[in-house]
């Protein structure tokens, strides 16, 4: 699918504001999503965060549920940054708030969002088990394992379920791999799951695969109820600018021009360019 990275970040914020009603099917907000808002404007601002300004959000969320959807911004961020990512995660594991198994979901899941925006994911189950993983029995293990066997929905959910961040981030892992090329269904799916953490998780992922275009617009305009599309868009466009540098040039240029690529894809043999052919 060729998107520009910037269709797949915005499309991966959206995808996390999302929620379902099992009920009717009309998308609600139950989970308080004021963290990952803030984290995301955070960013957009300044540039990755401190752990003073971690410890801040966590001071302001008791709730452990709407303080940890910081992670997908802070993924989306680092997803070319894999070192600052398992440095954030060994800090929340030391001050306990993560587990080993919760700490090994999290660093998963953002190898497969990485994947998704870099366009080196495929749709097929036995992309997911090629993901080194513990040996020991942990809810990620188990899910692989049904992602692989085509499990039903209702299975992994009485197989993973204990409440715990490692089984919300696995239950989100199955819904967006067991049916990636369907945004709406994934949703659906997810929302039937009993942890209120799988719903963004899942979102975030099917909104970098599918893009902004890809998430219907009765859904998006939803999302009003938490900011109006104004607020929302310059939000997202701020956080883009500050990853791509756009606001912070380098000094020495007089004037720097900055374009997002039509699509991100590997070449086998990239020519190799010598920086003084541009720089005297």
């Amino acid at each position: 699918m060729n998107l520009s990275l910037f269709n797949r970040l915005k499309g991966s914020l959206y995808g996390s504001l999302l929620n379902l009603n099992p009920q009717d099917d009309h998308p609600a907000t139950p989970l308080n999503r004021n963290s990952l808002l803030e984290i995301t404007q955070t960013l957009g601002q300044t540039g990755p965060i401190s752990e003073e300004q971690w410890d801040a959000i966590a001071r302001k969320n008791p709730d452990k549920s709407s303080a940890l959807l910081c992670w997908i911004p802070l993924a989306l961020f680092w997803h070319d940054y894999p070192a600052a990512r398992s440095d954030l995660l060994q800090s929340l594991m030391d001050k306990g708030w993560l587990s080993l198994a919760d700490t090994f979901a999290l660093q998963t899941w953002s190898q497969i969002l990485t994947a998704i925006l870099r366009e080196r994911f495929y749709p097929e189950p036995d992309f997911f088990p090629s993901i080194p993983v513990s040996s020991s029995v942990t809810p990620l293990s188990v899910t692989m394992q049904a992602i692989h066997q085509r499990l039903p929905l209702s299975d992994v959910i009485q197989s993973v379920n204990d409440g715990s961040l490692s089984s919300a981030i696995a239950l989100s892992l199955y819904c967006f791999i067991d049916t990636p090329t369907n945004f709406v269904l994934s949703l659906k799916r997810a929302s039937q799951c009993p942890h209120s953490l799988v719903l963004p998780f899942t979102g975030a992922l099917a909104g970098a695969y599918h893009g902004l275009i890809g998430i219907p617009l009765t859904w998006r305009l939803t999302i009003e109820t938490l900011l109006s599309p104004a607020q929302l868009s310059e939000i997202c466009d701020g956080f883009w600018q500050r990853w791509s540098g756009s606001l912070a040039p380098p000094s020495s240029l007089s004037a720097t021009l900055l374009a997002s690529p039509r699509v991100i894809q590997r070449r086998s043999h990239p020519p190799l360019i010598s920086q003084s052919q541009y720089f005297p």
